[in-house]
């Protein structure tokens, strides 16, 4: 058993004294919790004793969990997680491509379970067909049958679970680890708690585990992919996307802070299909995407970033690849809401920027010319003037005023 996990019960959460003889890789605090652990620990516990740990086929290996779409019982696999190096820096890149398909693949971090209602010190990644709420897939039976759920899961396709050590997704230093048994429990409490409410699915999964947000798809997943531009997405709560690192898990909005709609943004991995492809036909970047960069335009200064008030932050000024984008209240975001909202950021806002930054003193932002040219284009950065692009959009669509939600 990894040295490195506290021994808590994975029960109840209290210091855990005990732990199964059998496979060693998960603690309890008692008899007790270990027997009514039981029926969920064995459908791995024989399976994880048994595989083969000296036969790891490369350090690059780590131990994950399969969980077939359709197969009653779960698999302990190795996965390959080769070192990535690219502008953001150096991370690993697990490859699942073998187990799901080549299908854009979505992750959602693991750090917090709500049956004992407590973080946990190491969290587990899960990765899943991007658009599985949406068909495409068969309903994933594993997920039906270790939950023991006589309703039936939203989760469709396979699933892989791998380990990660800590909090953050990116460093320079390894992040991978093996999964082990405790890990298993976390996430049978997951999944089990992810989807109670069998018919009353949609309003459970919104109010209490999941959120409406919007993918805004970059120029390769639009054209290559045939994704549409604003691509309505849910989002669960534990996603990097609200309790990741500001400036390197996610980011937010000047603009939408002003307005009064702040939101969360983080970037995807770029897809297979089109990542190594430098250039689409027309020589446009495949990462690129207009509408989220001018999303992310600067109402202020800030130490660190050269650019300034009324540019784009480094971190966007190169092509973003495809965007989240969910509201800061967990309200639901639709894509018209979010359309409107970027039509109103390229249209209006860059171009009061643009005539602003022309007028004002280079290099001085304490100028008091300066101060009055900036503060006279913020006074144009307002929810009424928003809305105004709100109303225009609306006329094509049915969808509820964003502030109305």
């Amino acid at each position: 058993m990894d040295d490195l996990q506290p021994k808590t019960c994975a029960i109840c959460g209290k210091e855990g004294s005990k732990h199964c003889a059998r496979c060693q890789s998960i603690d309890y605090c008692s008899t007790q919790c270990q027997k009514s652990d039981y029926p969920t620990h064995k459908l791995l516990c024989r399976t994880f004793m048994e595989f083969d740990a000296s036969a790891r086929p490369s350090p690059q290996h780590f131990r994950a969990i399969l969980f077939p779409e359709d197969e009653q019982k779960p698999k302990i696999i190795w996965l390959h997680c080769p070192w990535i190096e690219d502008d953001e820096g150096r991370f690993e890149l697990p490859d699942v491509e073998p187990f799901l398909g080549d299908d854009s693949i979505s992750r959602t971090r693991i750090n917090f379970n709500r049956r004992l209602k407590c973080y946990l010190p190491d969290y587990t990644n899960i990765r899943y067909r991007d658009a599985f709420l949406e068909g495409g897939s068969k309903l994933n039976q594993c997920i039906r049958a270790i939950t023991n759920t006589s309703t039936t899961p939203y989760w469709c396709g396979p699933i892989v679970a791998l380990g990660c050590k800590g909090f953050e997704y990116y460093s320079s230093t390894e992040k991978m680890r093996d999964v082990n048994l405790s890990d298993f429990r976390h996430l049978v409490d997951y999944f089990d708690l992810w989807d109670k409410g069998g018919s009353e699915h949609q309003q459970s999964t919104k109010d209490k585990d999941m959120v409406s947000g919007v993918r805004i798809n970059c120029l390769g997943d639009f054209q290559v992919c045939k994704r549409p531009k604003f691509e309505p997405v849910e989002v669960s709560l534990s996603d990097t996307v609200f309790c990741g690192n500001t400036g390197i898990d996610r980011w937010t909005s000047d603009i939408a802070d002003r307005i009064g709609l702040p939101v969360f943004t983080r970037k995807y991995s770029p897809d297979a299909r089109w990542a190594e492809q430098k250039s689409a036909l027309d020589g446009s970047s495949y990462e690129n995407n207009q509408e989220a960069t001018f999303l992310h335009l600067n109402c202020k200064d800030r130490p660190g970033d050269f650019m300034g008030w009324g540019w784009v932050p480094m971190d966007w000024q190169s092509g973003s690849g495809s965007v989240l984008v969910v509201r800061q209240d967990k309200k639901p975001l639709h894509p018209w809401h979010l359309e409107a909202l970027s039509e109103y950021c390229v249209d209006q806002v860059q171009p009061i920027f643009e005539a602003a930054l022309e007028k004002c003193p280079p290099k001085d932002p304490n100028d008091p010319r300066t101060i009055a040219i900036r503060n006279a284009a913020l006074a144009k950065i307002s929810r009424s003037n928003f809305l105004e692009t709100w109303w225009r959009v609306s006329d094509r669509n049915q969808v509820p005023n964003p502030f109305s939600i």
